[in-house]
């Protein structure tokens, strides 16, 4: 008998998100280094404890997740295998439904910017004057004998900027 397909991330996205498989890691972090300033340095504090290949924040012009335009802000990048990260663990959601941590700090979501594929999808919230979006990722698919496969990366990239 196959075990259930479980989701990655807390409480929050999986009323917003499909449920995907992932295995993730006891605390045991890597070392890492990052300017701890602007929006992005909560994001990269709570995915640091978590073993991964790259964990970088920083600031400076990007490519927007979303529309591919350029943008001046943050970025964080955290990238890992489930391979490397071994036992069941949850990676934070960073949705900010209303009983979270995220919506007691004042974030909220923005659905203009939610999307939502096979093993990925992208979400925005804002507080005050700044914009988040979060795209995450660990692609899923049925092989030819219709059992759930999935792969062995797993990607989260959140993106912020100060808006008019």
């Amino acid at each position: 008998m196959k075990k259930p397909v479980q989701g990655i991330f807390r409480k929050g996205l999986m009323n917003v998100l499909p449920p995907l498989v992932i295995l993730l890691a006891t605390l045991n972090p890597q070392p890492c280094t990052a300017r701890q300033q602007g929006p992005c340095a909560p994001f990269f504090t709570q995915l640091s404890p978590f073993l991964h290949d790259t964990l970088t924040l920083e600031t400076g012009t990007f490519t927007s997740l979303f529309d591919n335009s350029s943008f001046a802000g943050c970025e964080v990048r955290f990238e890992s295998r489930a391979d490397l990260m071994g036992n069941s663990s949850l990676l934070p959601s960073f949705y900010p439904g209303e009983e979270t941590d995220l919506y007691a700090m004042g974030w909220r979501p923005v659905h203009e910017y939610t999307g939502d594929g096979p093993g990925s999808g992208i979400h925005g919230m804002v507080r005050d004057q700044t914009l988040c979006l979060v795209s995450w990722s660990q692609h899923a698919w049925l092989n030819e004998r219709s059992e759930i496969e999935v792969s062995n990366e797993i990607r989260v990239t959140v993106q912020c900027k100060d808006t008019p």
